[in-house]
């Protein structure tokens, strides 16, 4: 996909043909492509890129602030310097404006643990489905993330010593749909399970291998 940057283009355009030079993991394509659609091209978009100066990112950077989390700042910062050094890199634009932005920072917001009673009012009614009461237990009990979680596999349980060994997460990939693919962090870990979670897990198996019948 050509980079060109002629003078009449426009802030969004650019960006769109910076996304389609990128070959990165999906989880990085969907925040650049969130961070171009939602909080670039609606509001700077229409501003030519030779008009791009610091003190205009500055100040939409402030607009975001009043209504965004540091996550979002930090999205467009990244995405906006990116775009710009390829450009400046290839030849595309004289000077690179980004880098005479100042950074705007925000404290990022953490997700608050789940509250003791709404966890166990979650854990209740997850217990009524095998399947749920699985994938809760190991959830919320385990340091495993959603997507590790479902892309366990029961290959990954060794039931005579208790362990699980997660490697792996799924990802919706555009055009692929469900994918697996290694954990963020690239490692495996090895995570060893109570009597109790044995059991849940066993019932889990059980109950998939009669629903099976029915596929």
């Amino acid at each position: 996909t050509s980079f060109a940057v002629n003078p009449k283009m426009r802030l969004g355009e650019f960006m769109e043909n910076w996304l389609d030079t990128l070959a990165l993991e999906s989880e990085s394509m969907r925040s650049y492509r969130t961070a171009v659609k939602c909080w670039i091209k609606p509001q700077i978009g229409h501003v030519l890129v030779s008009g791009v100066k610091p003190r205009l990112i500055e100040a939409h950077y402030k607009n975001l602030a009043d209504s965004f989390s540091g996550s979002v700042l930090h999205i467009t910062h990244t995405a906006l310097m990116g775009a710009f050094s390829d450009a400046f890199r290839l030849g595309e634009i004289p000077f690179n404006p980004m880098l005479s932005v100042k950074k705007l920072t925000k404290p990022i917001n953490k997700r608050s643990p789940i509250p003791t009673k709404d966890a166990a009012k979650i854990y209740a009614e997850a217990s009524k489905d095998p399947y749920m009461q699985a994938r809760i237990e190991i959830g919320m009990m385990k340091i495993l993330r959603p997507g590790e979680v479902m892309g366990l596999k029961w290959s990954d349980i060794d039931w005579d010593l208790g362990i699980l060994t997660c490697s792996r997460q799924v990802q919706e990939v555009t055009g692929q749909g469900l994918v697996f693919k290694p954990r963020k962090t690239k490692d495996v870990i090895v995570l060893k399970l109570s009597d109790a979670q044995i059991e849940i897990l066993r019932i889990h198996e059980l109950a998939q291998q009669t629903a099976r019948v029915f596929w």
